[in-house]
């Protein structure tokens, strides 16, 4: 099992390598691994597609659920590098926001490349998997260690953390709702703030603790956000936030609460029995 385990985890991770290759056949290898289920030709057109549906299998492979633990973990190592983004804007912005000189307003002192690193295969983008890790384990009901996702929730505790200071500095400075310098409206944040939000209300609602309070942090954000009509906060952020602010074990409105958060995704998964 263990062996089978250690596979199925490297296809996974092969199914959003940048050679189209290397995906169908490794989208091939998740969906044959069980004599249920085959791989239809024009599903193998599809990468995000063969993706989908591997993750949709992983209940069916594993009905205990002894993958959680290791798709929560490659949700958390996909999100490493959150705490450098935040960085990265906070500093940036922090050049427009502060500066009214023509040459400060330039950011010319800031850490972003003049060229950004492309992303030629779109289907590297993490948010999807995330997305599909998340709806993944919560639908075997299985439970996971509290060491399991530790990092996870530790993660994004300190992110909710860094959300809240910029709002409650926003409303310490009467300052209005400002898009342009809202946290969770940079292409190179938002992606990391959502996964790890859906990932810590996955974690909760399969009986993890939550030690580090990621379900207080996301009220008081819910509560800020809440003593005025408008806010610069991105829509998917504000929903993710208010799930995980109500998350529960085991609780069925937690459960399509978090299905609904998972916007890339077309069907809603069906928990297994």
């Amino acid at each position: 099992m263990e062996a089978q385990l250690d596979l199925i985890s490297e296809l996974l991770a092969l199914l959003q390598d940048s050679d189209p290759d290397v995906r169908f056949i490794a989208g091939r290898a998740v969906l044959q691994a069980s004599s249920s289920v085959k791989l239809a030709k024009k599903s193998s057109s599809s990468p995000q597609l063969v993706l989908e549906r591997a993750y949709s299998l992983i209940p069916k492979l594993f009905p205990a659920g002894e993958m959680n633990a290791r798709i929560l973990q490659s949700l958390f190592i996909s999100c490493r590098g959150a705490s450098d983004a935040l960085h990265c804007f906070e500093n940036e912005t922090a050049v427009s926001e502060k500066n009214g000189s023509a040459i400060g307003l330039m950011n010319l002192g800031t850490e972003r490349k003049i060229f950004e690193d492309e992303i030629a295969n779109p289907f590297e983008e993490m948010i999807l998997a995330n997305q599909l890790r998340a709806t993944a384990v919560v639908t075997s009901r299985a439970t996971v260690a509290d060491g399991d996702v530790r990092g996870l929730l530790e993660l994004c505790s300190s992110v909710l953390g860094r959300l809240y200071a910029r709002e409650l500095a926003r409303h310490s400075n009467n300052s209005s709702p400002d898009v342009a310098h809202e946290l969770t409206w940079s292409s190179n944040t938002f992606p990391f703030i959502h996964s790890l939000i859906i990932g810590s209300i996955a974690a909760i609602y399969l009986g993890a603790e939550d030690s580090n309070d990621v379900v207080g942090d996301s009220r008081r954000i819910i509560m800020l956000l809440g003593t005025e009509r408008e806010s610069a906060i991105h829509p998917c952020v504000a929903q993710a936030l208010t799930t995980l602010a109500s998350a529960q074990p085991s609780d069925s409105d937690t459960y399509e609460a978090l299905a609904a958060c998972c916007f890339l995704l077309p069907t809603r998964p069906e928990t297994t029995e």
